[in-house]
């Protein structure tokens, strides 16, 4: 996820998807997430100019303000 441009679009924008099911999953793997240079990556993503990333990388911005299992599905909405 760090770089996209290397790694290119289409595995980028599958590697958020599996941080976002993972982050629904448990609430302890959004705080290791966060811990581990979450925010920088998710501020170097939210620029990108691909649709896929952007719409993935909001999932994930979603899933990590939701509080329960819930509260994600409403959100998704």
């Amino acid at each position: 996820m760090n770089r996209p441009q290397d790694n290119g679009v289409k595995l980028t924008s599958l590697s958020i998807m599996a941080i976002v099911n993972m982050c629904n999953f448990s609430e302890d793997i959004k705080d290791i997430f966060l811990q581990n240079n979450g925010f920088s990556i998710i501020m170097l993503l939210i620029q990108s100019k691909d649709e896929d990333i952007l719409i993935n990388i909001l999932k994930l911005i979603m899933t990590l303000i939701a509080k329960n299992k819930n509260e994600t599905s409403l959100i998704g909405r």
